[in-house]
């Protein structure tokens, strides 16, 4: 038994095939243009990630050299002073303790 294909039935399932790519097609194209669009906006906004993690590292990084120095400080036998800008106090410290603190009126 052979089996043969009508050349007109052929041609007739083409065309019904690329009638319901042409919308695939254009959403495609659509879609292409919007993601040339908004990866500008995209490339901009990973710029500015890059960039607040860049200064949380070294915020973080001055912190723990800070913090470093402190831990070396409180291990010593000797007093020493610790100065905090932020809420404008000065601390007496012995051994990591703090012994008094003083309210700052003026930094220069």
């Amino acid at each position: 038994m052979s089996t043969e294909i009508d050349p007109a039935a052929r041609h007739g399932a083409r065309r019904v095939s690329a009638a319901l790519c042409a919308p695939a097609a254009a959403a495609l194209c659509a879609l292409l243009a919007l993601c040339a669009f908004l990866a500008p906006a995209a490339n901009a906004a990973n710029a500015a990630n890059e960039e607040e993690l860049s200064g949380q590292a070294a915020r973080l990084a001055r912190e723990n050299e800070l913090l470093k120095r402190r831990l070396e400080l409180a291990d010593s036998k000797d007093f020493y002073l610790i100065l905090h800008p932020e809420t404008r106090t000065l601390s007496v410290m012995l051994a990591g303790v703090t012994l008094s603190e003083y309210a700052v009126r003026r930094m220069q």
